[in-house]
């Protein structure tokens, strides 16, 4: 019996020192080393005679994990600058040129991918930017003209095909308005004019019919509205002016129509709530 005690105990002792590294044989807490980090060189974080940041800097959270590094010229850095999470992941990388104007610059997530990518000009943004996904495929890509939205706005679908297109100009939405299936084909058409929408609103149906053959003036619904069939018949219009809808007994009488087509067929849906209970009846 006192050898089986003896046997217990110390594969009691080897397991302690094999779970934790923390622990002692005893079960006691054993203070974790702390982490040796270097101090800042002596020749870092200088200034000249008129308070102008020179050569390298670097700057450190409390817990003396870096919070950026940098190196300036009067001021204004030039190579690479990289701020950091307080993990430790990068979150800001940029390289400035020579006179620290110009620098092409990556954002990064807090586990360390790519978000984002671009020129910025000073603190403005300039050129095209694209944008990532978590999984670091082309989300969007967006032009800039010193810090404001200016040209081309595009958004992609996860096979890569366009799947909107939006016009700035002067940090405005000016110019065509495109939104697409994924299969390439058109979903909307519409303008913009000086930030407001403007002259036709086009909506289709995937097959390519139109579906609602419409028209704003000055960002407010305007003219007549027509709604089609999926085969092209016209199903009801609207008329607007000035963004009052002149003939509300349409849209409520189609509403109406559409509820008692709703409650004529939801019977024959399946019920979510249903299913929980007895799954198979819907699968028959």
């Amino acid at each position: 019996m006192n050898m089986k005690l003896a046997l217990l105990l110390l594969v009691m002792i080897l397991m302690s020192f094999n779970s934790s590294a923390q622990m002692d044989v005893f079960g006691n807490r054993v203070p974790a080393k702390k982490k040796t980090i270097a101090p800042i060189p002596p020749n870092y974080n200088q200034t000249d005679a008129s308070g102008l940041k020179q050569g390298p800097w670097e700057k450190r959270y409390t817990d003396g994990t870096p919070l950026y590094k940098a190196t300036f010229k009067n001021n204004k850095p030039v190579g690479k600058y990289t701020r950091f999470y307080p993990n430790g992941k990068k979150s800001l990388e940029i390289v400035y040129d020579e006179n620290g104007v110009i620098g092409d610059a990556k954002l990064f997530n807090d586990e360390g991918k790519l978000s984002s990518e671009g020129q910025y000009k000073g603190k403005l943004k300039i050129g095209q930017w694209t944008y990532y996904t978590e999984k670091e495929t082309k989300l969007a890509t967006e032009e800039f003209e010193e810090g404001k939205a200016h040209g081309e706005y595009k958004v992609y679908y996860a096979n890569g095909a366009v799947s909107e297109v939006v016009t700035w100009k002067e940090g405005k939405k000016h110019g065509d308005w495109l939104k697409f299936f994924e299969n390439g084909s058109p979903l909307l058409k519409a303008n913009h004019s000086e930030g407001q929408l403007q002259g036709k609103y086009l909506y289709y149906f995937k097959k390519g019919q139109l579906e609602i053959d419409a028209q704003y003036k000055n960002g407010k619904e305007d003219g007549t509205w027509t709604f089609f069939y999926a085969d092209g018949k016209v199903n009801y219009e609207l008329k607007y002016k000035n963004g009052t809808l002149l003939n509300p007994e349409v849209l409520e009488k189609r509403r109406a129509e559409e509820q008692a087509e709703f409650e004529k067929r939801k019977d024959s849906l399946k019920d979510p709530e249903k299913m929980q209970n007895n799954p198979e009846q819907f699968m028959r």
